[in-house]
């Protein structure tokens, strides 16, 4: 049996400060604590809630004072965790190549007024007649490994203690599903279907399992039980004790149970290392996954009735023009279908966002030869007759239905170019070109509308009854007959050409009306009949 044990008391440093860091490690975390030596940490399978039965892995180099470098790479499982029980935290992890080995390495840690009370152990080897075998393990941990070993672990922990003081790390208190006792709207309900974030909520919060079965249950005996959970965004308590901190809490019936320190996490520099720690960072990932795919699908159900609608259009004279928008649908359309692995994936994602302002280029450059085809028509006949009002009104018709698909495209791009950042980026700077060009669609939707109120009253054109006044010989031979029944001064104008005018001289709404800061609002989830679903619009 061989036996390697380091103890020192670390200065400025708390015991549940490195046992939380240790118990849920994640590479990003492990390699800035000491850069060049860390390579790896992170937990490649979760055990129990106390993280008993973790798989976890380690990479590490052991550089000794003479320079000499040992590699330290290793599987292993956590087989005690203990959290500060009467002011003692231990953790022993042992290690795994198919079968875990008679190798084990243990951390113990107190509290005590100069600091944290720290014994790294390491231990090797067989008992009974295995010993034989410490022979050839002593070839590899020889006195050069153990003085290395020694050396690096002198160093490392308390260049722990000044990490953790500089970036006020603190693992979050998950929420919990709790009976939701107060009645909600059904039509804000919209159901998790994609297996992978269910399984990432089942994983977040260990309360789901319980809830999902006791609501499968109630729901068996006709009881109906709906559980709720809120996942923490933007609302959240400043911190006392930890500057630039948030607190967190887990709600009970009535009061709150228990709570937290937590850096808020940037969910735009969220990738699957840290979304698989048991942190903040996992839990605001969750939330911005059900986010994403919820408004994704919403973008996508939009698209299908665009398509719809464009191919509805009549426009035999500029059917390229009208390929060019038809192809722009289809594009978006490709980038909204959701995906865990784009939303998660920061080059993936990159790609995308950097097609959408491709797309963008494009909606706008046919955004504007819209609106200037509409001014130019619209200054190009000030004084038309009858006839040619109905003509030009019937290009004006396909001119404006293609100005509001435009819009509604240029809103979606920038929609997803919000959703795709993951809130990196703010909704004034994502919608901040569509907001200059519907802008300027309202400026031109304004002055048709004016134009056409200067025909309708120069043409004598009644909207509300749907007529228009006898003119000319017309009007001459109908004034006599027009005396005894008012209604032969008129002519019937056609249902269409009034639904046109009418369409026309509405102009867009000059108010943005994109998706808000979805990402900074709580995300609350629904239990019912043993399902997942999205409260939508609740914050």
């Amino acid at each position: 049996m061989i036996k390697h044990t380091v103890a020192l008391t670390v200065p400025n440093a708390r015991a549940e400060q490195f046992y939380d860091f240790m118990i849920s490690p994640t590479d990003e975390r492990y390699s800035e604590w000491w850069q060049g030596e860390h390579l790896q940490f992170h937990i490649v399978k979760n055990g129990d809630d106390n993280h008993v039965g973790d798989l976890v892995f380690m990479d590490e180099w052991l550089t000794g004072n003479n320079g000499k470098r040992h590699r330290l790479k290793f599987h292993a499982v956590v087989i005690e965790a203990d959290r500060g029980t009467d002011n003692y935290y231990k953790i022993t992890w042992q290690m795994k190549k198919g079968v875990q080995l008679p190798a084990f390495v243990t951390l113990c840690l107190t509290d005590s007024p100069d600091g944290v009370v720290l014994t790294h152990e390491l231990q090797i080897g067989f008992g009974g007649i295995g010993k034989i075998l410490d022979l050839f393990i002593r070839l590899y941990f020889n006195k050069s490994f153990q003085t290395a070993l020694t050396e690096h672990c002198n160093a490392e922990w308390y260049m722990l203690a000044e990490y953790l003081n500089e970036n006020s790390y603190e693992v979050m208190t998950l929420p919990e599903f709790f009976p939701l006792t107060t009645a909600i709207n059904e039509n804000s309900l919209r159901e998790i279907t994609d297996v992978t974030i269910v399984s990432r909520i089942t994983q977040t919060f260990p309360s789901a399992t319980q809830a999902i079965a006791k609501s499968v249950s109630n729901n068996a005996m006709k009881g109906v039980e709906l559980f709720k959970l809120d996942i923490p965004s933007s609302a959240l308590t400043k911190s006392k004790e930890i500057k630039g901190a948030f607190r967190a809490f887990s709600r009970g019936k009535d009061t709150i149970s228990k709570n937290a320190n937590l850096t808020k996490v940037n969910p735009a520099q969220l990738n699957k290392a840290t979304a698989l720690a048991n942190s903040a960072a996992n839990v605001m990932n969750v939330g911005s996954l059900i986010v994403g795919q919820y408004y994704m699908s919403e973008i996508n159900s939009k698209l299908e009735t665009m398509s719809k609608t464009i191919n509805k259009i009549s426009d035999f004279q500029n059917r390229e023009f009208k390929s060019r928008i038809v192809s722009l649908i289809p594009l978006i359309g490709e980038i909204s279908e959701f995906s865990i692995e784009i939303m998660e994936n920061d080059e993936t994602r990159g790609i995308k966002l950097s097609a959408l302002e491709d797309l963008k280029a494009k909606a706008t450059e046919l955004l504007s030869q819209v609106n200037i085809t509409i001014d130019e028509l619209r200054q190009s006949n000030s004084n038309p007759t009858y006839k040619d009002y109905q003509n030009i009104v019937n290009e004006f018709n396909i001119l404006v239905e293609h100005q509001s698909i435009l819009i509604a495209i240029l809103e979606k791009i920038s929609e997803l170019t919000y959703l795709l950042s993951k809130g990196g980026k703010t909704t004034e700077m994502c919608y901040s070109l569509f907001n200059k060009f519907l802008e300027q669609s309202v400026q031109t939707r304004n002055a048709l509308e004016q134009w056409h109120e200067s025909q309708v009253k120069a043409l004598s054109i009644d909207l509300d009854k749907k007529r228009i006044s006898k003119s000319g010989v017309e009007g001459f031979f109908a004034a006599i007959p027009a005396i005894v029944v008012d209604d032969w001064k008129y002519k019937r104008l056609d249902d269409s050409l009034v639904q046109k005018i009418t369409t026309q001289s509405k102009s867009t709404t000059s108010v943005p009306t994109g998706t808000t800061d979805v990402y900074d609002n709580d995300v609350e989830i629904v239990i019912k009949d043993g399902k997942y679903y999205y409260l939508h619009g609740a914050s």
